[in-house]
């Protein structure tokens, strides 16, 4: 132990947790223990060990192999292995240039679902938004509002 400061307590050895025991699957003989054990990275990440059954005797190896564990990544400064890369994105939507054709997709697209209100919505668009925005557009499906 290093020495410590006049009144400072000991840090607490890490020693692991068993996590569960993970019953043996159909054709296997015997389940295995599952322990958490903390990290330096700060993670906890599980560890499966070998099989071995269920019970006081096996419980008491399995929190001394937690422990070994432990050491092993405060000693190595090691810590749960970096998540995998999530999926790639679904494709872009299609680059649609300008307002009126994006409404025209929208419109068709409400007329496919059954919707009734289309013509009363390409008439507001038509009336009122079309007038306002202008012709021009300075970014596929968005409209040009102010002079930015």
């Amino acid at each position: 132990m290093p020495n410590l400061p006049k009144g400072a307590a000991e840090p607490r050895r890490r020693t692991g947790t068993i996590f569960r025991y993970q019953p043996a699957k159909p054709g296997e003989p015997l389940g295995h223990y599952v322990v958490r054990c903390s990290a330096p990275d700060g993670t906890r990440p599980l560890f499966h060990l070998d099989p071995s059954p269920a019970g006081p005797g096996h419980e008491v190896e399995a929190k001394a192999t937690a422990v070994e564990i432990s050491e092993g990544l405060w000693a190595q400064q090691l810590g749960a292995a970096p998540k995998r890369a999530g999926r790639a994105a679904a494709d872009p939507a299609p680059d649609v240039e300008g307002m009126e054709t994006w409404l025209a997709l929208w419109i068709a697209d409400r007329k496919r679902r059954g919707y009734t209100s289309t013509p009363e919505n390409a008439s507001h668009y038509r009336e009122h938004i079309a007038p306002a925005i202008g012709p021009s557009t300075s970014t596929p499906g968005r409209p040009k509002i102010c002079g930015c």
